[in-house]
């Protein structure tokens, strides 16, 4: 049981899976009303995130958040080793 919820069930939440799962539910059903309103889910769940427009801003705000990090470490690393200088006598006036 442990298994099914750790590693099975999430694949069934990302949005190949929610794809998948619409697409076998379209063609099981495919004498329904909605049965092309799920296929055609499935498409756009599939094509959105892969256009250039959606994954470019997606990719930017992790990249954006990454860099601040970056430079907030950099800027603290580059601080101390300026006070472990100091603190040797390394930079004397």
């Amino acid at each position: 049981m442990g298994f099914l919820l750790t590693k099975l069930l999430p694949l069934l939440l990302y949005p190949l899976g929610v794809a998948i799962t619409l697409q076998t539910i379209a063609i099981l059903n495919n004498r329904r009303r909605w049965s092309p309103w799920c296929a055609c889910g499935a498409l756009v769940i599939i094509t959105l995130p892969a256009m250039p427009i959606v994954s470019d801003q997606l990719v930017w705000s992790l990249e954006e958040r990454s860099a601040a990090l970056k430079a907030k470490r950099l800027a603290t690393h580059t601080i101390s080793n300026q006070r472990h200088s100091y603190a040797q006598g390394a930079c004397k006036l």
